[in-house]
């Protein structure tokens, strides 16, 4: 082999690993982050009734169930369906309260100490177990006294 094209490969290798190297360490950039489609849960149905001072709601959990860490309750009293939700108040309770019942897919909250002769708004927020996602709500539900 001559002396030029010892020379050729001897400059050619270096920045060919190089160019390779540099072409390798471009694109996106970002930490990996988890699928949370598959960590997520809804609220495909909910309904209530008021048994004397207690809101009885029941729900079915779409998607992953099992991440349900605790329900909020919020409520509004009063039985104006196009009026923006503005909740009056929200309370909390964790899955192993005395008020909440659950079969997989199927919950069941107990609001109890309201006025049975009130109207109410209200809505669930679910908080998951992984706290990087956000809260989901169901859809606003009414009842009347």
């Amino acid at each position: 082999m001559s002396f030029g094209k010892r020379l050729i490969i001897f400059l050619f290798l270096p920045l060919a690993c190089c160019a390779l190297a540099l072409v390798a360490g471009c694109g996106k950039k970002a930490w990996p982050e988890p699928d949370a489609e598959e960590e997520t849960f809804a609220f495909s149905t909910a309904s209530a009734q008021m048994r004397d001072t207690c809101l009885v709601i029941q729900t079915r959990i779409s998607g992953n169930w099992k991440n349900l860490d605790r329900i909020f309750v919020e409520l509004a009293q009063d039985n104006c369906e196009k009026c923006p939700f503005r909740p009056r108040e929200r309370r909390e309770f964790p899955l192993n309260s005395p008020f909440v019942v659950q079969q997989e897919h199927l919950l069941v909250v107990n609001v109890c100490g309201l006025d049975k002769n009130a109207a109410y708004r209200w809505r669930l927020v679910g908080k998951n177990v992984f706290s990087s996602l956000r809260e989901v709500a169901s859809p606003v539900g009414v009842t009347s006294p």
